[in-house]
């Protein structure tokens, strides 16, 4: 009776100290496709897990069964990737009681968020050595073909005790792929070696990065994951182009001149400033200087036809009101003669005279004279 008694108390305590098989934290998965392609665009086009099914995984972490942790971590990151991706994706699990240490239960195909659920269900059983080399080697060998961006991400506790090293295997991948490929490992866990050889497989890919399981099992982790993994930032958008209605290489929202004449030579506000015509004391002959400034004027006008000018003559201070008077008329039909010579109607343009009664400058300087001998020229539209 006693021999029954401990026997029957020793399975109880076997049963209270196995492992569980439920993984907290309660998970929902993120809608990370409600971010594509406005935040993140895609960077991976195939993806391979390999998931650790070897008799190490059978024990527990942290009173969780590893191997349950490990296919959680791949059931939630199945959930979380974006299904407005367009993905191919591989699933195999090792271990030796999986026929031949390796076992490829999805792809390579187009990932399909059920039947991947259903291939990681059917990891059961935790048993053998941990052919993590095989594992990656097998890998490479399904990936053989394969000419866009890879992920390989391996979940495992990392005590690796297989026949091939692990890192030589992965160094060999690396060497195949090149930059189109970035290794990802997951630690499930707390082995402090088998940590560093996570670490150390997922530094031979130059691209991806090594975590742990207890990082991306909650909602936010696991996001924080699939988007390191399977996304990158989207590139920004171009700005909005501002719109020029008159053409004249100043935005709208800048133009103080909106209305412009096609071919102006604006200044900063969009405005068109023609330059007065100077002549010299007592003249009435268009100076060579000018020439260039009314032939743009010119130019403007033949392009544009329901543009008009206003012309208007000045005259400096000295000599009578009469002359001068005069002399500003002489100046302006001069202007005037220059346009109707080159083609322009006459009844396009407007002609007046003030002698000396608009100065613009200070007479009693040589310098002032000189402004004030002029004739403007005032542009607008019919």
């Amino acid at each position: 009776m006693k021999r029954y008694l401990l026997l029957l108390l020793s399975l109880v305590a076997l049963g209270a100290c196995a492992p569980k098989t439920t993984v907290p934290p309660d998970f929902a998965a993120q809608n990370l496709a409600s971010l594509i392609p406005d935040t993140y665009v895609q960077k991976v086009d195939t993806f391979y897990v390999a998931l650790d099914a070897s008799q190490t995984m059978e024990n527990g972490s942290q009173g969780v069964q590893k191997l349950a942790i490990a296919k959680e971590v791949a059931r939630r990151m199945n959930e979380t990737i974006p299904g407005n991706i367009q993905l191919t994706g591989g699933l195999q699990a090792f271990g030796p009681q999986l026929n031949g240490n390796t076992k490829l239960l999805y792809g390579l195909q187009a990932h399909d968020r059920a039947a991947m659920a259903a291939a990681i269900a059917k990891i059961t059983k935790a048993d053998g050595l941990t052919p993590m080399g095989s594992a990656i080697k097998t890998a490479t060998a399904d990936l053989d073909g394969v000419t866009n961006r890879i992920a390989m991400i391996v979940i495992s506790d990392g005590m690796e005790n297989g026949p091939l090293s692990a890192v030589a295997t992965a160094t060999a991948m690396k060497e195949k792929f090149g930059d189109r490929i970035c290794i990802y490992t997951v630690l499930v866990g707390d082995d402090a070696g088998g940590a560093a050889l996570m670490e150390k497989i997922a530094n031979i890919g130059g691209c991806g990065f090594a975590t742990k399981a207890t990082d991306v099992l909650s909602g936010n982790g696991m996001a924080d994951f699939v988007t390191r993994v399977f996304l990158t930032a989207a590139p920004p958008k171009p700005m909005a182009k501002e719109g020029d209605a008159d053409r004249d290489g100043i935005v709208d929202s800048r133009d103080k001149c909106p209305n412009s004449p096609l071919g102006a030579k604006v200044d900063s506000d969009g405005c068109w400033q023609i330059a007065n015509v100077h002549f010299d004391h007592d003249m009435s002959l268009i100076r060579g200087a000018d020439y260039d400034n009314l032939e743009h004027v010119y130019d403007v006008m033949r392009v544009n036809p329901d543009l008009t000018i206003s012309l208007a003559g000045h005259t400096s201070e000295p000599g009578t009101a009469e002359y001068n008077m005069k002399l500003s008329e002489k100046r302006a039909k001069a202007v005037l003669f220059y346009f109707t010579n080159m083609g322009i109607t006459a009844n396009r343009i407007n002609i007046e005279w003030f002698g000396r009664t608009k100065p613009v400058a200070d007479n009693a300087t040589a310098e002032g004279q000189a402004l004030n001998r002029r004739v403007e020229i005032t542009p607008s539209r019919r």
